[in-house]
């Protein structure tokens, strides 16, 4: 092969490894900017897709591993029990008042440092209030979840 065919060969490589990264950015863009389902709702809806009405799954499997602890956050807690009971700062679920609304539920997280994360979830999508949980659990447990009547998923009894 001359030097010519080689030039043109390479830079022909790079135009299309170029092309590929961009149609890959492109893709991750258009997803994070559609996408409003949170991890748990995402993988629900996975299993919805697949014909899956009933799963069990570890929120550590699903957040991943450096959260260890989580616990549910009811609807009617307020703001002095979530902070009483959970060591999270009510201000950070942006409540619409003092107490969790009847349409809202959320799994609080923490990890070994003592950081936390939460998620917010929609009770039609996703009920982790149905079956009540007292205090905090091992995210490695595994969590039973069903598909309801109406599509949303509730933790089964």
């Amino acid at each position: 092969m001359n030097k010519t065919a080689k030039g043109l060969l390479a830079a022909l490589l790079i135009v299309f490894t170029a092309a590929v990264g961009a149609m890959i950015a492109s893709a991750h863009a258009a997803v994070g900017t559609t996408n409003t389902e949170g991890k748990l709702e995402t993988v629900l809806s996975r299993m919805s897709n697949n014909g899956l009405r009933i799963t069990a799954l570890s929120l550590a499997d699903v957040y991943g591993p450096d959260w260890v602890a989580a616990a549910m956050i009811c609807p009617g807690e307020d703001e002095k029990s979530i902070k009483d009971n959970y060591g999270v700062d009510p201000a950070q679920l942006h409540l619409k008042g003092t107490k969790v609304p009847d349409d809202v539920n959320y799994i609080v997280m923490a990890n070994k440092e003592g950081g936390f994360t939460f998620e917010q979830f929609d009770r039609a999508e996703v009920d982790v209030c149905s079956t009540p949980v007292q205090g905090g659990f091992d995210t490695r447990q595994l969590v039973p979840f069903i598909k309801q009547e109406n599509g949303g998923w509730a933790i089964a009894s």
